[in-house]
């Protein structure tokens, strides 16, 4: 029986460098998340000097506005595709399927009834 890991392993190399890609995207977000909300706590402090809330008012400005991890896509963790993928799985519409009928997913069922 195959798992996750090994056909993460069996990936392209282009599938493989867009799933890395898309980690380190997601890292760098979150490190310019917590470096925006540190100064804009330090841009409003009133205990500090005019100086230094300008300091970090500027720093404030430089940081690039675009890094939310929203706008970051899920990927399949099998083909790297964008589009209908499932977070809890994260697997797109094609290999849910599979999974699903060679009895790989437990606990899940299709939109029939």
């Amino acid at each position: 029986m195959q798992t996750a890991r090994d056909s993460y392993l069996r990936l392209g190399v282009r599938q493989h460098n867009l799933l890395r890609l898309e980690q380190l995207r997601r890292v760098c977000s979150l490190r310019s998340l917590l470096r925006r909300a540190v100064l804009r706590c330090l841009r409003r402090d009133a205990g500090l000097r005019q100086r230094q809330q300008t300091w970090a008012a500027r720093l404030y400005a430089k940081l690039p506005r675009s890094q939310s991890p929203i706008r970051h896509n899920t990927r399949c963790r099998m083909s790297g595709r964008t589009r209908q993928t499932f977070r809890r799985t994260q697997l797109a519409r094609m290999h849910y399927r599979q999974h699903f009928a060679e009895g790989r997913l437990y606990g899940y069922r299709l939109g029939r009834s």
